[in-house]
């Protein structure tokens, strides 16, 4: 019963929380989520993932998502 009603329940919990979502706040959370992602790239000792970070760019530009990190 309990797994019936979280089933029933997800879709529409995830569709209020995406009204909350502003076009702002998407931006800001994915921001996050690249310098995340940079961050573990640029302490790596390998240089494989080094090609991610031109990638990164690339996605910023196109959503406009700026690197609000960059000084």
């Amino acid at each position: 019963m309990g797994k019936d009603l979280i089933v029933r329940l997800l879709p529409m919990l995830l569709g209020q929380l995406l009204k909350l979502l502003t076009p702002d706040i998407m931006r800001y959370l994915v921001d996050k989520v690249l310098d995340s992602i940079e961050e573990a790239i640029k302490k790596s000792e390998t240089k494989i993932d080094d090609t991610f970070l031109p990638l990164i760019s690339l996605m910023r530009e196109a959503f406009n998502i700026p690197d609000n990190n960059l000084k």
